[in-house]
């Protein structure tokens, strides 16, 4: 997202919300990398999944199974697995679930074994409506979120100096309310990667909202460059 801000000539300024640090790999998960070549398919919810997860697959598994489908929700997650030699599909409709269950490898999958690379927490939104479809759903998550250590005078510094906020997911905006309080952040217009993360900045009081197309740094850019253009305003998608 730097390289793009800069390639711009966008000033910018960054606060971190959410610090990404690989999960303790336990046994169970050992078990699951070790059977991978028993799942019809794997799905990658994010670039920090796919990173984490190629990282403790490749430990076990010099060259990958043959044979099996490999999904993400978008651009951003499927570049950093086909960088690793693996054949990617992802919907080009959007980076919602909704949107990944879309896609024809998740049509028909009864009796099928499946395997969702994330991190610690998030929806099970996927993992419900899969097996709803008739499959049976094992979960890996390879790396853990937490608060960075960052202060409430710094945090306010960094936004004393920026109009536009960037946010892509709801656990960096509950950081984002400890370090800051509603008179922080009301002037603000807030930058978001869909209708949930919208939903979520709405209801606590804030208003000046863009949705972007998606979570990739490319779309992001693109609802910030479409703030200069007449007639933008508020949450457009």
């Amino acid at each position: 997202m730097v390289q793009l801000l800069e390639g711009q000539s966008i000033a910018y300024d960054h606060l971190p919300l959410l610090s990404i640090a690989p999960k303790a790999t336990e046994q169970a998960d050992k078990e699951l990398i070790m059977n991978l070549d028993q799942f019809t398919g794997v799905i990658v919810v994010s670039p920090n999944a796919a990173r984490h997860g190629l990282d403790l697959i490749e430990q076990y598994w010099p060259q990958f199974p043959a044979r099996q489908y490999w999904l993400t929700n978008g651009y951003g997650t499927a570049k950093v697995l086909e960088h690793a030699g693996l054949e990617v599909a992802f919907p080009e409709t959007g980076t919602r679930t909704e949107d990944l269950l879309e896609l024809p490898e998740l049509d028909q999958i009864i009796g099928q074994k499946w395997l969702i690379i994330k991190g610690e927490g998030g929806r099970d939104l996927l993992k419900q409506e899969l097996e709803d479809r008739g499959a049976e759903v094992s979960v890996l998550s390879v790396y853990k979120r937490s608060a960075p250590e960052i202060t409430k005078a710094e945090a306010a510094k960094a936004l004393a100096d920026v109009d536009t906020l960037i946010l892509t997911s709801g656990e960096a905006l509950d950081n984002l309310n400890k370090l800051a309080d509603i008179e922080q952040l009301k002037d603000k217009t807030f930058i978001v990667s869909s209708s949930r993360m919208a939903q979520m900045v709405q209801e606590r009081g804030l208003t000046d909202i863009v949705v972007a197309k998606g979570a990739s740094d490319a779309l992001i850019l693109q609802a910030l460059l479409k703030l200069d253009e007449p007639g933008t305003d508020g949450q457009e998608e």
